[in-house]
């Protein structure tokens, strides 16, 4: 057949195109394969308990006994197709029983509040001695972490000690971390805040006989200046690359959340002017998110499903 080029020609082409394409495929890895949560439990550090996540099923089948104690009963509320109500409703029965819970964080944020410092200590050393005898006893969930306060000038000092004392506490007790263990660090407004806690953990790891990045951590999409800075430009492309200064820690070590709830207060025209304008602007994200959270990295952004876990507790 006829051709205007030879094979080494078109070769010598597309190598062109190679720098760029490794810098964008290292830039957007893809998924792993490895498994991710469909959720995340968020409950207050002061009531978490080794077996808190198998109490949440055992209410959750409660009510569903309650309320949906057959698969029609169950179909006809959810208005599923008849063809699928008998294997969906066995599907979720096995669920509840086997695996409730997929992620858990225990929360020293909003689920626990701004307490005196020697309270806080000793939650923080009981929460992590919980969660070792959870992996003693198998009783914890795949996934589970922490969710420290956030990295503000006030509160940063206290978030870092009660991850110090958390993990340091966990390690003696266990001797390693659970599987699928990360810190959450909420509500983060500057990379700089990410840099913060990427830099602890390198410091941390070697004075714990940990790996290097052995530690992870994700962050949560909660602010309005996460998703923009001050000048119109997207924030969250910082953010990732803020958590792996130097070529430390890469994309694969590091997870979003988003939380639109609390965009609405955080914006400077104040809640009462946005009540019309949340809905549509909600809206819009759901429809056009920004392609950082989509595709930065194999752990895609994802909304906790934070549920009250203190019913739980005890």
């Amino acid at each position: 057949m006829k051709r205007t080029f030879s094979d080494e020609e078109l070769r010598a082409s597309a190598a062109k195109l190679d720098p760029a394409l490794t810098k964008f495929m290292a830039r957007f890895p893809g998924e792993s394969g490895a498994r991710q949560p469909v959720h995340t439990v968020y409950g207050g550090a002061h009531l978490f308990k080794s077996d808190t996540t198998q109490k949440l099923g055992v209410l959750a089948l409660r009510a569903l006994d309650e309320y949906g104690p057959d698969a029609a009963t169950l179909g006809n509320a959810i208005g599923l197709d008849s063809r699928f109500r008998d294997v969906v409703y066995a599907r979720v029965t096995e669920k509840l029983r086997r695996e409730p819970v997929e992620d858990f964080r225990i929360d020293f944020e909003d689920g626990y509040g701004n307490r005196a410092d020697a309270e806080e200590d000793g939650h923080a050393e009981a929460a992590a001695r919980e969660v070792a005898a959870g992996m003693k006893n198998g009783t914890l969930p795949p996934f589970i972490g922490i969710r420290i306060k956030q990295f503000s000038q006030e509160l940063m000092p206290r978030s870092m000690r009660t991850m110090d004392i958390f993990i340091t506490t966990l390690l003696d007790a266990a001797g390693s971390l659970p599987p699928n263990f990360v810190v959450t660090l909420p509500k983060i407004q500057l990379p700089q805040q990410v840099t913060a806690l990427a830099d602890l953990f390198d410091a941390m790891e070697p004075k714990l006989g940990l790996d290097k990045h052995a530690l992870r951590f994700e962050f949560m999409i909660e602010t309005t200046q996460a998703i923009l800075s001050e000048n119109g430009v997207s924030n969250l492309p910082l953010f990732l690359d803020a958590a792996r200064p130097g070529g430390g820690r890469t994309l694969r070590d590091v997870r979003l959340h988003r939380e639109l709830q609390h965009y609405r207060g955080a914006s400077a025209d104040g809640p009462s002017r946005l009540r019309l304008r949340t809905a549509h602007d909600a809206g819009r994200l759901r429809r056009h998110r920004p392609l950082a959270l989509r595709r930065c990295h194999e752990h895609h952004a994802h909304r906790p499903a934070s549920r009250n876990a203190d019913a739980a507790a005890g």
